[in-house]
């Protein structure tokens, strides 16, 4: 997939490579656009870069909340709202309809308690039902 980034220095290394044209020539200005061009990256140091961007411990706390949730909030409130993300310490749970928001809000707090029991550390303040 080809993105707005990549169109734009496409465009950018055409109108240099015109210039250098005109300038130097068609055959100078092939071997000139290249120091008007990016270096290349390495790629494992590009990946490893990016792979740390994407580790992040509410991700991972989030994996496991996922597969466990089952277990965590009980059969039964897990039947009717499911984890959606987690971010900044507040779990967000998607329900299955708008009528049961006020059904399930008294059991956010012992839903939250036995969260962070599972996890053996404050890992979420607050449950947001929406």
């Amino acid at each position: 997939m080809i993105n707005y980034d990549t169109i734009q220095r496409k465009k950018i290394r055409d109108r240099r490579y015109r210039l250098l044209k005109n300038w130097y020539g068609e055959e100078r200005a092939q071997t000139e656009i290249a120091a008007h061009t990016q270096q290349p990256v390495n790629v494992s140091e590009m990946i490893t870069q990016m792979v740390s961007e994407l580790h992040n411990e509410e991700a991972g706390h989030y994996v496991l909340l996922e597969s466990n949730w089952a277990q965590i909030a009980g059969e039964q409130f897990a039947a009717y709202a499911k984890p959606k993300r987690l971010q900044n310490q507040i779990l967000y749970l998607k329900v299955r309809h708008s009528a049961l928001i006020r059904e399930l809000t008294p059991s956010l707090d012992l839903v939250l308690n036995e969260l962070n029991r599972f996890f053996g550390k404050q890992v979420c303040n607050e449950i947001k039902l929406g």
